[in-house]
């Protein structure tokens, strides 16, 4: 194998890795927002493949 595409393989890796860190976070942040919340909605917003934003709507019953 060159070493151009021994470079190009670990920078593949290294993404990789750095894309499931994301997710890992995004998944802690989404059970932390079902485990508080009792009425409501959570939305999750993707870009590029990528979870970007959760966005929580909790409603309040009187």
């Amino acid at each position: 194998m060159t070493r151009e595409k021994s470079s190009i393989l670990q920078q593949k890796k290294t993404r990789a890795g750095a894309d499931d860190r994301s997710v890992d976070e995004a998944v802690v942040a989404l059970r932390a927002a079902i485990r508080d919340l009792r009425f409501g909605s959570v939305s999750i917003k993707f870009h590029d493949a990528k979870v970007v934003q959760l966005e929580i709507t909790e409603k309040s019953l009187l």
